[in-house]
């Protein structure tokens, strides 16, 4: 601490104190390598222990980073060009290439802490920040170098790192170090040269040069005046249309939403990331629109200087969210939607795990002690489900991406119904029944009930309610009428900030029928002949939220009843004419749900040949491809259609998942301009419109073709 002009011994809070607040970027650098090696190592290991957090910031800011590039340049321009460890493309340089990863990434991943550089290196491959190829070119080239250093050394038993220029010393050196032959300086020279030039193509490209693009968009952002010629050059070959109005929003791009932050180091780090982004967003439907998506997530963060060094640092967080500009417009809106919400995104991607969240807890943890919870569990609604679209870009099964988004929105039901049943207790008093308190249980149908929600879906549900008890101290207000409040209260707060779509007219009697029925007035209800639809709708009916036990109850009551017996010789007939009614209700459309050939075809198919079964043969509350390998084990359909059905159902859910996950909306329909069709192929993950629509093609063939098999 402090060179020559400080005390030679320390106390170690002192030394820690000196470090911390005035340490610089290459004293950082220099204690990289940093070890106890004499003394008290106890002490010594304490020391280091303290400094490990300014040694390894969570975040090394960018101007700090690139003080390592200075050091090297400065250490070269005093170098001897024959210097084998200070020259160009010697030792130093694939040391400070290595430091330069250990600072900026050792933060965030502890492996990276290691004083050896052939290590170093290894962790370096093994984290996907140096390829095989770069890393195998460095370490064998480092060894390379340190073996010639250490001939020159062992030579004169002194520190030398100079290639001698005398003819007959060189030749001694290329022996030395395994060249042989008449001329063993030649093949030394020539290897030497191949290394110098690998080491510093290597170091130029990971950090040490700043590229052609980064200096030119430098100069185009920090210019005083916009440049339309300039922008338009600039912009060649991303695939942009309109360059004119790309360059004007790159420039705002450079622009601080806060005055107190530093633009220069916006434009900076901008800079530095233009070059990378841009060919990212030229893979997406419309680079256009996608760098305009992109403006709109950086107009949300805090610090745009931040995100953007954070990006340019770690490139799968610069894929991941040029996917999200190019793919899910209803994630970016909703990133838009809640300042601060991609900045979190960021930091939650930059930790292992950071997919991996139990919903129920998350929102029992955010709503705590809150008056309000509605804007909480928003907040959360919106980072989920742009979690879950970051692993669907990324190749998650469609099936688990269903399964996740209905869990989420089981957890915020169940999060705003404890909210508002505990709310109606403290207004009214809890009711109470001759067992003890009533209870009230929601039950959910078709997605929601078997798992298999979509983006924007809504949530079909049934309330149920023991029935008996009243609230004592309160006008002796019956059971039932506090649950139906509760009820209402929930259908209220939960279409507030769009949280909750739960829909709850499948009830018996539907619109008719009271909001909540008692257990009794369900068993009744069910005792009575149904109609065909309302016995195939409720096959996927699952307790959700409440008391657990009443909603087991009620939910197998009804399975079991519409189940019941088998169908009858006109049931394939009815089949067949509500599947109609379902495609005369979209004619013109090119629907995948209820369009010829559309999943509906089926879900038809699966529900109408599980009728008659016994309830306790069949699987409840699971994904219609579950019911579909039931039907195949016991005989009912064939192995053949079941995996043809399985893959059609695949493809046409796939692709209204992308729809939604582009415009936000319950849409299941295909747009039928060509432009925007070619666009949608993209966006649902096919090279062309033609590859799209065989696929679509086909699955509805199948479809189709087993419905008319087992229901024609």
């Amino acid at each position: 601490p402090d060179g020559a002009a400080g005390e030679i011994v320390m106390p170690v809070a002192a030394a820690v104190e000196y470090y911390f607040t005035h340490g610089r970027p290459w004293e950082r650098q220099a204690l990289l390598k940093l070890r106890c090696c004499a003394g008290d190592h106890e002490l010594g290991r304490c020391f280091i222990r303290r400094l490990r957090p300014w040694l390894f910031p969570r975040e090394l800011r960018s101007d700090d980073a690139g003080e390592t590039r200075i050091m090297r340049l400065r250490i070269e321009e005093r170098a001897d060009e024959d210097d084998v460890k200070t020259g160009a493309g010697g030792i130093r340089d694939i040391e400070f290439l290595v430091q330069f990863y250990q600072l900026r990434f050792g933060g965030r991943t502890p492996a990276l802490r290691v004083r050896d550089t052939l290590r170093a290196i290894e962790v370096l491959r093994r984290e996907q920040l140096l390829t095989q190829p770069d890393a195998d070119l460095l370490g064998g080239h480092y060894r390379w170098l340190r073996m010639v250093e250490h001939r020159l050394q062992m030579y004169e038993a002194r520190q030398l790192h100079r290639i001698p220029t005398e003819p007959w010393r060189r030749a001694l050196l290329a022996q030395a170090c395994g060249f042989t032959g008449p001329q063993p300086q030649e093949g030394f020279d020539r290897h030497l040269e191949e290394v110098r030039d690998d080491v510093r193509r290597l170091s130029d490209r990971h950090y040490l040069a700043l590229s052609p693009a980064q200096e030119a968009f430098g100069s185009f952002l920090a210019s005083p005046d916009y440049d339309p010629q300039a922008a338009h050059d600039l912009l060649a070959g991303y695939g942009l249309s309109d360059r004119d109005q790309a360059g004007r929003r790159i420039r705002a791009l450079a622009q601080e939403g806060f005055f107190i932050l530093s633009r220069s180091r916006t434009t900076v780090n901008l800079a530095a990331l233009l070059p990378e982004l841009l060919p990212d967003l030229a893979h997406s439907p419309d680079p256009d629109y996608a760098l305009r998506n992109f403006s709109t997530i950086a107009a949300a963060t805090g610090n745009r200087a931040l995100f953007y060094q954070r990006l340019t640092t770690w490139p799968r967080l610069r894929r991941t969210f040029a996917e999200l500009c190019g793919w899910a417009t209803f994630i970016v809106d909703q990133l838009a939607r809640f300042p601060g919400l991609a900045d979190e995104m960021v930091e939650r991607m930059l930790v292992p795990g950071w997919d991996e969240v139990d919903y129920r807890h998350e929102a029992a943890a955010l709503t705590a002690g809150l008056s309000d919870p509605l804007p909480s569990l928003a907040y959360l609604k919106a980072r989920e489900l742009a979690t879950i679209a970051i692993r669907d870009l990324q190749g998650d099964s469609p099936t688990r991406s269903a399964r996740l988004i209905t869990r989420l929105h089981l957890a915020l039901v169940d999060c705003l119904w404890q909210r508002v049943l505990a709310e109606r207790t403290a207004a009214w008093g809890q009711p109470i029944g001759p067992d003890g308190p009533s209870r009230m249980a929601i039950l959910g149908l078709g997605k929601l009930g078997s798992q298999e929600m979509s983006y924007a879906s809504d949530l079909d549900v049934i309330f149920v309610c023991d029935g008996a008890g009243h609230c004592p101290g309160h006008d002796d207000r019956p059971a039932e009428d506090f649950f139906t409040r509760a009820a209402q209260d929930l259908l209220v707060r939960g279409r507030e900030n769009g949280l909750l779509d739960i829909d709850a007219r499948l009830r018996p009697w539907g619109d008719q029928g009271q909001l909540v029925i008692t257990l009794t007035g369900l068993r009744d209800y069910w005792q009575q002949p149904r109609d065909l639809w309302e016995r195939m709708a409720m096959l996927r009916i699952a307790p959700i939220a409440g008391d657990p036990d009443l909603g087991r109850t009620a939910a197998e009551l009804i399975r079991a009843a519409a189940l019941g017996a088998p169908p009858d010789a006109a049931a394939a007939a009815e089949v067949r004419a509500m599947r109609q009614r379902l495609e005369d209700s979209v004619a013109g459309k090119d629907h995948v749900k209820r369009g010829p050939g559309g999943y509906v075809d089926i879900e038809f198919l699966a529900q109408f040949l599980s009728l008659g079964q016994p309830p306790e043969g069949l699987p409840a509350a699971v994904p219609i491809r579950h019911t579909l390998a039931h039907l195949a084990s016991s005989g009912r359909i064939s192995v053949r259609a079941l995996r043809e059905c399985g893959q059609a159902l695949d493809i046409l859910r796939q692709v209204e998942a992308r729809m939604r996950l582009e415009t936000g909306h319950a849409i299941s329909h295909l747009p039928s301009d060509a432009q925007q069709r070619q666009r949608f192929a993209r966006i649902a993950g096919y090279d062309s419109r033609e590859a799209m629509d065989r696929a679509l093609y086909f699955a509805r063939e199948h479809a189709r073709r087993w419905f008319e098999e087992y229901v024609g």
